[in-house]
């Protein structure tokens, strides 16, 4: 068994030198139809499968605006080993979410723009092929007479725009029925769209709509129908059918029946929909009544391929990772971001910034702050070292952080910024040792428990509300301008609020060491203030003492802490025999 290339290009396109090797001297084409009438010979006894590429061309020479035209498959002798498969590939492929001829597609103001009458039984398997009949009445868009053996059609838009009349998109009529398999394709209008007159047919995942009359018409054969959207049509099931399941519909027919519009109709296609009305038939979002709402169908059959998974993928090879009904697969817009395992778009930006405020609340011991700093930094991947860190400062200045945030982007770009500070921490002792490296004191000391981990936080975000730079840190300590050591972060605008704050403090961060002193000042607070009172009293007495800033903040005998600015800003923290750190900013 040998797999034989053939194409079929626009007009004028001239194949590059791959192409030319691909396909050689003999099985190049310009129209569908007459590389059907140059490869309809015996498949099966010469033990080959014919491969079908439809390419796109280039720039100059495409199919944008210029469809093919009309083809009818006959003299044709293949089997279920060696069938013909038809594809688009590249830019020949419709990757938005609606027909259109700025991609290949089939199209005539005749009748029957793909037809099969051939005289033994066919087998095909096509993929990505947009087809469209229009003008005039009682035109088939398909039309499949004899003889059928297995007709596959995956990731397919089908369209009939004829008046009235028994117009079809597509019309069984063969002497021997076969069997018919569609998924992940879409059919809009016609009348009696789907005309099964003979034949076993199965729906998966599609979309039927916008018929004068029947979406599908069986004439009592054997219909199979499941995870299909069928709207807005006259009657969307007409006759018996095999099984309708999970399918959406006006009417709410079959077994597991999703009502697509329990309202007003238009209404609720808009809702379930992203654009219904202009031929976007993907899935609006995750509010909609066709997302997750299907069964799953993994495995339900394997194709002439061999893919035994055929349903694993939407119409535009999405992955399905829910059981969406219809031909698309949900995608959240503008990419995923995991956070614990959880798929989140910016719009949720808002609930991933408060489950991100409100993990410190939960830690209580070293584990689960190592476990939260994993989470944290699993947001971003880009850098896993201090070289990486080193780097990323030197590269940005952070100007832009100064600025006020007025959307989700620019959001998700400062909490990536602060992500970032401490990404190369996986483990407990990793935690311990690049603290000490740093000079920085245990975040476990004195924080024994989830009430004192909260007060901290607080005095922190109270300490450097009003400063934006180091510049302003004398004149802030002398206004007393501080906010109550409680304030608590309650909702989207407090949130914003402190984050504007915490932008501040790294207005003037450019390298590794200015991080580690930002940093340091951070952490040299007095963890045991408890009330602004305090704080003001003895910044009273220590500003008294001389022309330079030089503040003793002491209690108990648990620790004291010295603050210097001279020349140089130095800082010792001791506390009993626990530890002592020095700290120099050189």
């Amino acid at each position: 068994m040998a797999q034989v290339d053939i194409c079929v290009y626009p007009s004028g396109y001239s194949l590059d030198a791959g192409e030319l090797a691909k396909y050689g001297a003999t099985h190049r084409y310009t129209t569908m139809a007459s590389m059907e009438a140059g490869e309809d010979i015996d498949w099966v006894t010469a033990t080959d499968n014919p491969v079908v590429d439809v390419l796109g061309g280039d720039g100059g020479n495409n199919w944008s605006g210029s469809p093919d035209s009309p083809v009818t498959f006959a003299g044709w002798t293949v089997d279920s080993d060696y069938y013909l498969t038809i594809q688009t590939i590249g830019t020949a492929r419709n990757e938005t979410t609606a027909y259109s001829t700025t991609y290949y597609a089939i199209e005539t103001d005749a009748d029957n723009a793909i037809a099969i009458d051939n005289s033994s039984a066919f087998y095909v398997h096509v993929d990505g092929i947009q087809a469209r009949t229009f003008g005039g009445t009682a035109r088939s868009t398909i039309y499949l007479t004899d003889s059928l053996g297995i007709i596959e059609l995956k990731n397919c838009r089908i369209k009939n725009d004829c008046s009235a009349g028994y117009s079809r998109n597509i019309n069984w009529n063969p002497t021997t029925g076969g069997t018919t398999r569609i998924w992940n394709t879409t059919f809009e209008g016609g009348q009696h769209s789907l005309f099964v007159n003979t034949g076993t047919v199965y729906f998966y995942h599609s979309i039927i709509t916008d018929s004068d009359d029947d979406a599908i018409e069986t004439q009592g054969n054997s219909v199979t129908v499941i995870n299909c959207a069928v709207f807005n049509n006259d009657d969307d099931f007409q006759d018996a059918f095999t099984l309708v399941s999970y399918c959406a519909s006006d009417d709410g027919d079959g077994s597991n029946a999703i009502d697509i519009s329990p309202g007003t109709e238009a209404t609720d296609w808009a809702a379930a929909f992203t654009d219904y009305s202009n031929g976007d038939f993907s899935v609006k979002d995750t509010n909609s009544v066709l997302y997750n709402a299907g069964d799953d169908l993994s495995s339900e059959f394997t194709d002439l391929t061999g893919d035994s998974d055929p349903l694993a993928t939407d119409i535009l090879g999405n992955t399905r990772t829910t059981d969406d009904v219809g031909a698309y697969a949900y995608v959240v817009s503008g990419g995923t971001v995991d956070l614990e395992g959880i798929a989140l778009s910016n719009s949720e930006i808002t609930s991933t910034v408060a489950r991100m405020r409100a993990f410190p609340v939960a830690m209580e011991t070293t584990s689960q702050l190592t476990i939260s700093v994993q989470r944290q930094r699993s947001l971003i991947s880009a850098i896993n070292t201090l070289s990486d860190l080193n780097a990323e400062l030197q590269a940005v200045t952070f100007k832009d952080l100064e600025s006020v945030i007025q959307n989700a982007s620019e959001v998700t770009s400062t909490l990536n910024r602060l992500r970032a500070l401490r990404s190369d921490i996986n483990t407990i002792s990793e935690i311990a040792g690049t603290l000490l490296s740093e000079g920085a004191v245990e975040l476990s000391a004195g924080i024994s428990n989830t009430s004192s981990l909260t007060a901290t936080l607080a005095r922190l975000r109270a300490f450097f509300s009003q400063i934006a730079n180091t510049s302003e840190v004398n004149g802030t300590v002398i206004t007393e301008a501080f906010i109550t050591l409680s304030t608590v972060i309650q909702n989207t605008t407090e949130l914003t609020n402190e984050i504007a704050r915490l932008r501040s403090l790294v207005s003037t961060i450019q390298n590794d060491s200015d991080v580690t002193g930002v940093l340091n000042r951070l952490r040299a607070l007095e963890l045991s203030v408890a009330n602004v009172s305090q704080v003001v009293g003895n910044i009273a007495e220590a500003i008294t003492k001389g022309n330079f800033w030089r503040i003793t903040l002491t209690q108990d005998a648990m620790f004291k802490t010295e603050l210097t600015q001279d020349a140089k800003f130095k800082t010792t923290l001791t506390q009993d025999a626990m530890f002592g750190i020095k700290l120099e900013d050189k």
